[in-house]
């Protein structure tokens, strides 16, 4: 995978860029397939690391996979998959660093679901002046379309910003105060993007973003760090890839005797009965309703300002933008 000028500048001035890695259908569905092997290892209990967002009635409707380079389910299409992208490479040419390592990596595997997470921030955004130090990367299996970057003009050190210090407070405090509702705000603040597979989406994870989707999803996410020679010492080297990654990101990673650095959620299934109603309120939306009218009432128009509440998000009548 290389990296042009173009798309470092498109880094730097935006934030974000994607570069295509393979057009090898055939391949990017081998792999498919083995995530797909891994799903049914979850189901039927084999590998409890896990997310889980919103259980539906039906087949797991499972967020995301954890520990994915473990040697108990990573196969060798997953490893191949690495092989061939030089990801390491490519993130240190994009940031300008020397080596790199990895403190994050899940894939998000949500079923034909529509789904919308909420805005926030992976790290600190403390100014616009400042080249970060941490990239996220988003390796696309399928295409997907959906997920929102806000545009660094209408961040919070924008010229034109729409995040004042009230809003930046309601954004982060927002998931607490409601599972199902989302905030939104009008499509020409932000950059939703459209990747397609084979690519891999590079952005600066103190921009606020957000997850969306209306279709399955097969993607890694995962978390790219500079760090100094001290900091290297402590990581490990999985042998199928060109970079770095925490011990609990190792391929032989003892979760057993390392409890306290799984730090990820197992797989919990909700009563029958939560399910039946979580997949009712999919389909017929009467809990978001609900929900809708008590903060709109505790967040009026006044306060949430070029904000405004998604009543319908993770429903049958979620629209991507």
């Amino acid at each position: 995978m290389i990296i042009s000028e173009t798309q470092k500048t498109e880094f730097k001035t935006k934030g974000w860029t994607s570069v295509n890695f393979t057009q090898d259908t055939k391949f990017l569905k081998t792999c498919i397939n083995s995530i797909a092997k891994i799903k049914k290892k979850i189901i039927l209990g084999d590998w409890k690391y896990s997310r889980l967002y919103h259980d539906y009635f039906g087949e797991k409707n499972i967020a995301a996979i954890e520990l994915p380079f473990h040697e108990e389910i990573i196969d060798t299409n997953l490893k191949e998959l690495f092989k061939k992208i030089d990801l390491g490479k490519a993130v240190c040419e994009l940031m300008g660093w020397n080596k790199t390592y990895c403190s994050l990596a899940r894939i998000f595997t949500m079923n034909n679901k529509r789904y919308h997470g909420h805005w926030h921030r992976d790290e600190n955004y403390l100014s616009n002046t400042i080249e970060p130090n941490i990239v996220q990367v988003g390796i696309f299996l399928n295409d997907q379309i959906g997920f929102k970057i806000l545009k660094k003009e209408y961040d919070k050190f924008g010229l034109s910003s729409i995040v004042d210090p009230d809003i930046e407070e309601l954004i982060i405090n927002f998931p607490r105060k409601s599972p199902l509702i989302t905030l939104q705000t009008d499509d020409r603040y932000y950059y939703q993007i459209k990747a397609l597979k084979g690519s891999v989406l590079f952005f600066d994870p103190r921009m606020l973003h957000a997850g969306c989707s209306n279709s399955e999803r097969n993607d890694y996410h995962m978390r790219f760090h500079n760090g100094s020679s001290d900091t290297f010492k402590l990581m490990k080297q999985n042998s199928f890839q060109d970079f770095m990654v925490t011990q609990n990101l190792s391929s032989n990673f003892d979760y057993t005797s390392s409890p306290n650095e799984v730090k990820i959620m197992n797989i919990a299934t909700n009563s029958f009965f939560n399910r039946i109603l979580k997949s009712t309120n999919y389909y017929m939306p009467i809990k978001n309703l609900k929900h809708y009218i008590f903060l709109k009432k505790k967040f009026p128009n006044s306060k949430t300002k070029k904000w405004y509440l998604s009543k319908f998000s993770n429903t049958i009548f979620q629209k991507l933008r």
